[in-house]
């Protein structure tokens, strides 16, 4: 049988790789090699090498970042070796409550097992255990980056637009602001 790789963007040891990883080997049990692409909308030359082995099949995924959503789902059909995921980026689906939730009860766990005493940081004791607080406190999260995340979009969509012509210098990142004040990153998106 042909080695299956699943080349995504990070390097060895990030979030990306752990958590696919994971999900082949403990949720899916498939014999699917996770190796880390090492960087961004740069991994096609990684599948093909792979893809030259004798008997390999490769194919790699990148976070949506700022594509819409339309260029994402025909990704996932338009036959070539790569595709984006729905959500934003990978993190983006460890969000839901319960999995906040069971991520928080494992630091409890392990600081419990890893200290003596049973004593715990003051912190770990702080992490909520109720699912509606997490969701009231990831709703807080997504208020203050609403802005932000509404300039970089409103950014990429002004790129898509742009003539092909149009060269990466002229294409540029508004700058960090630092606030949460919506007109500071229409300003910011206006220079």
């Amino acid at each position: 049988m042909a080695e299956l790789w699943l080349i995504c963007e990070g390097e060895p040891g990030s979030v990306d790789v752990a958590l696919l990883k994971a999900i082949f080997t403990n949720v899916l049990a498939a014999e699917i090699i996770v190796k880390a692409g090492s960087g961004e909308r740069g991994l096609g030359p990684v599948v093909r090498y792979h893809n030259k082995q004798d008997g390999a099949s490769a194919a790699y995924v990148l976070d949506r970042d700022y594509l819409p959503r339309d260029k994402a789902d025909a990704s996932m059909t338009d036959g070539r070796p790569g595709f984006f995921w729905r959500r934003h980026s990978i993190e983006n689906y460890l969000l839901p409550p319960p999995v906040i939730l069971r991520a928080f009860q494992g630091l409890r766990e392990q600081f419990q097992q890893k200290s003596a005493s049973g004593r715990i940081p003051a912190w770990v004791a702080t992490l909520p255990d109720d699912a509606g607080e997490v969701a009231e406190a990831l709703r807080g999260c997504s208020r203050r980056k609403a802005a932000e995340e509404a300039c970089r979009m409103a950014t990429h969509r002004l790129w898509d637009s742009l003539p092909s012509t149009v060269g990466r210098p002229q294409k540029r990142i508004p700058r960090r602001v630092g606030s949460e004040d919506p007109n500071d990153w229409h300003e910011a998106l206006c220079q």
